[in-house]
């Protein structure tokens, strides 16, 4: 990331590792960078939204799932998620 700070795919690797490994706030600015480089990347909204949903955050969670379809009508795993933070 060091030679090529616009590389998202870096970021997002990044961000699931901390997300795996319990650093959810770290996992959240490693995602915030993602959408810094691209705000169309709909996997990023959806691992955003549901590091947001298990820190308790459900308003920010529907957010970025309901963004993710919106960029992405055919991305399933987001389409249900609105309903889960609901609960």
């Amino acid at each position: 990331m060091r030679n090529n700070p616009n590389y998202a795919s870096a970021y997002n690797n990044r961000g699931l590792a901390r997300y795996q490994l319990g650093d959810n706030q770290g996992a959240i600015v490693d995602f915030n960078q993602v959408l810094r480089i691209n705000p169309n990347d709909a996997l990023a909204y959806y691992y955003r939204g549901n590091i947001r949903y298990v820190s308790g955050d459900n308003q920010g969670a529907v957010a970025d799932f309901n963004e993710a379809v919106r960029i992405n009508p055919n991305e399933s795993r987001s389409l249900h998620q609105p309903g889960e933070c609901s609960r």
